[in-house]
């Protein structure tokens, strides 16, 4: 399954990665912190990385347009898991 994660660059944004990459799902991570991106691939809990941030909704539609993930975990210490169906 592919997981767009918001916020993956600290705390329960990187432990979801890793969470979900140990069960052998397709991670594409964002973050403001590129040194810590860099360290999740460098981990191979993710193969993909985004150093931006996606504070504004804008940006998160764009993603999603541009990359639509099966599920999206935004900013995970602030929100909440919105599941992607594909009916």
């Amino acid at each position: 399954m592919k997981v767009l994660v918001t916020g993956a660059t600290a705390g329960f944004g990187a432990a979801i990665v890793r969470r979900f990459a140990a069960g052998g799902h397709h991670i594409v991570a964002t973050g403001r912190r590129s040194d810590r991106l860099a360290a999740l691939v460098r981990s191979q809990a993710c193969r993909r990385t985004l150093p931006i941030s996606t504070c504004s909704s804008t940006t998160q539609a764009s993603l999603l347009v541009l990359m639509p993930p099966r599920m999206l975990i935004s900013r995970p210490g602030m929100r909440w898991w919105i599941p992607m169906s594909r009916a």
